[in-house]
């Protein structure tokens, strides 16, 4: 009589494939839905604070659309996150600066846009480099390059 013989591996599944078949299609899960991408926050690109006490990350918020705002958070969870860079300014890349005082962004947003659709009229302006105080403040503009910035 033929018995087949099967690797190891296949002998550690081989239980987990006849579970998974054994369960009425009522138990099973349903795929991943466009409205469920809508709804996920997507943490990227988080750097740790040069001395180790905070992190720094990029999220993008669902609205119909990626829209990305900075937040930190301290490194052992002992509060909640705060906004740092909202969303209106549409920032990417956050880094620290060496001394843990600063964040650079990029963001294309213009030095003069006040957030009214008056001063977003015209040419879409390059991204460039920024930098947001920990202590809050508004982000001020540190390139004025031609063709914009594209990482820190």
């Amino acid at each position: 009589m033929f018995s087949p013989t099967f690797p190891p591996f296949m002998r550690r599944l081989t239980p987990l494939i006849a579970l998974f078949l054994a369960m009425p299609a009522s138990a099973q899960q349903r795929g991943i839905t466009a409205e469920d991408y809508f709804s996920f926050e997507l943490v990227s690109d988080a750097r740790i604070s040069p001395d180790g006490s905070q992190v720094v990350s990029r999220v993008d918020r669902a609205q119909n659309r990626r829209v990305p705002s900075v937040w930190i958070a301290p490194t052992d969870a002992s509060s909640p996150a705060k906004l740092l860079i909202g969303e209106d300014w549409s920032p990417s890349a956050p880094r620290w600066s060496p001394d843990g005082t600063l964040i650079e962004f990029i963001s294309a947003r213009s030095p003069n846009d006040t957030g009214s659709t008056a001063a977003r009229r015209g040419p879409a302006p390059r991204a460039q480099l920024w930098l947001q105080p920990l202590t809050g403040g508004a982000p001020r503009r540190v390139t004025s390059i031609m063709n914009g910035v594209s990482n820190c």
